[in-house]
């Protein structure tokens, strides 16, 4: 059985690591799978730097055979309009990217263009990928089972499962936030707390967003959550404390395992609250961090549960031919 796992070409974000993470563990596991880089760009290179240690095979075709499994991001799902004969998978790796950036793109063209037909997410796939609960959940609302929903989600670098857990004598009075999530919520607590200094993380490298976390005592994601993050995870690991809102995948108690004391409601009336836990994990930092250590080690299990997830998936897929 052949696995083709979808990737947009040179593009190093969350989505495109998972793809990759994917391949490598079942090449590991003696699986034959291989990439397939879509969104070709002339002059551009397929395989962007940051993944060209992994060596990974690619393809520059998908053969339509009932004997290759095809495994496409939601963001994606008209690669598997040419896949009839295929085993087809759809990896929900979001869901809030599947309406803004498939179905966004898809009313534009049919605006341009007079109109598409977009490839039905539901009923044409065999099985679904989840990257989290949230992903979980949303298929459930559309009424997809659960025999056909199968959980393969993510794990860290191992360049932020590895580190040293900072001392409390390490930590500043500084708080961590991205600008890409959340920021106007995000500017009214930094606005009502601007006692303490703030880091923005954007344009880093692995290596520059550790060491700035290693001297943040708190970050902070008011952001829309569309998957398990990878951010919050990172952050924790640096031995950050944590304070969510409750939208997407920070909703429930199994992609963000923290404690309800550390999630608020975006709204202005929580300003105060929230205020108030900053001020007290300031304050208090060491008793915080405490609370943090169950999540801590869930993330450190995400490697080898990835790996088991990974090959039960295509297992049950194999099982089912």
């Amino acid at each position: 059985m052949n696995i083709v796992i979808c990737s947009p070409a040179n593009r190093f974000t969350g989505g495109p690591t998972l793809a990759h993470q994917l391949c490598k563990t079942l090449i590991r596991c003696g699986y034959n799978a291989q990439m397939y880089y879509y969104h070709k760009k002339k002059g551009q290179p397929l395989v962007h730097d940051r993944y060209a240690a992994y060596k990974l095979p690619y393809i520059g075709k998908i053969p339509n055979d009932s004997n290759t499994v095809v495994v496409v991001p939601e963001t994606a799902p008209d690669i598997l309009k040419k896949c009839s004969k295929c085993i087809k998978v759809i990896w929900w790796m979001s869901v809030d990217n599947y309406y803004d950036k498939y179905l966004s793109s898809r009313r534009n063209k049919v605006l341009n263009l007079g109109g598409l037909i977009k490839y039905d997410v539901f009923k044409g796939p065999n099985y679904h990928f989840v990257q989290s609960e949230y992903a979980r959940d949303f298929l459930n609302s559309k009424g997809i089972s659960d025999s056909v929903i199968l959980p393969v989600s993510d794990y860290l670098d191992d360049c932020f499962l590895t580190i040293k857990s900072p001392t409390e004598e390490e930590k500043s009075n500084l708080i961590a936030y991205s600008p890409k999530r959340g920021l106007q919520f995000t500017e009214k607590i930094i606005q009502m707390n601007s006692q303490y200094k703030y880091v923005r993380l954007e344009n880093m490298t692995q290596e520059e967003m550790i060491e700035k976390l290693k001297h943040c005592k708190l970050y902070l994601d008011f952001g829309n959550h569309p998957g398990k993050d990878r951010i919050p995870r990172e952050a924790a690991m640096c031995g950050c404390c944590l304070l969510t809102c409750k939208r997407g995948s920070a909703g429930n108690a199994v992609d963000i395992p923290i404690s309800d004391n550390y999630k608020f409601d975006d709204k202005d009336e929580n300003l105060e609250k929230i205020s108030m836990r900053i001020r007290d994990i300031m304050e208090n930092y060491s008793i915080h961090s405490l609370s943090f250590e169950d999540y801590r080690n869930t993330i450190l299990s995400e490697k080898e549960l990835f790996e088991q997830s990974a090959r039960r998936a295509i297992q049950i897929i194999s099982e089912s031919k």
